[in-house]
């Protein structure tokens, strides 16, 4: 399993705000590795690259200190979709889901 270009589906939920922003350009260039060309990685996870609201950046803060995610603002801080571009994906940015969670259908270029 360790062929590149194995999967054609990959599904991610709620990973990137818990592992080190350092990790997350690791993960996703894995991600596109992997994947057949055309293939799908799927990602829900916070609302990175959206604008919040001064109440909801102070829910998402108190999370980060208080609820055990030492690396959510790390990522809510990133250029999370220039890191999917660079790594070679086409974006399409999908529904926001509640108030903390939005999608991102990213495919590999066939």
């Amino acid at each position: 399993m360790n062929d590149p270009q194995y999967f054609d589906f990959i599904n991610s939920y709620l990973l990137f705000q818990e592992i080190p922003f350092s990790a997350t350009e690791k993960v996703v260039r894995e991600m596109h590795r992997i994947l057949r060309p055309g293939g799908v990685f799927n990602i829900y996870d916070f609302p990175v690259g959206d604008p919040i609201s001064a109440e909801s950046r102070y829910m998402f803060e108190m999370d980060h200190r208080d609820n055990g995610e030492p690396w959510s603002i790390e990522l809510m801080d990133s250029d999370f979709d220039g890191l999917l571009n660079d790594a070679g994906f086409e974006v399409t940015p999908g529904p926001r889901q509640f108030l903390v969670v939005k999608t991102w259908h990213c495919r590999k270029p066939e």
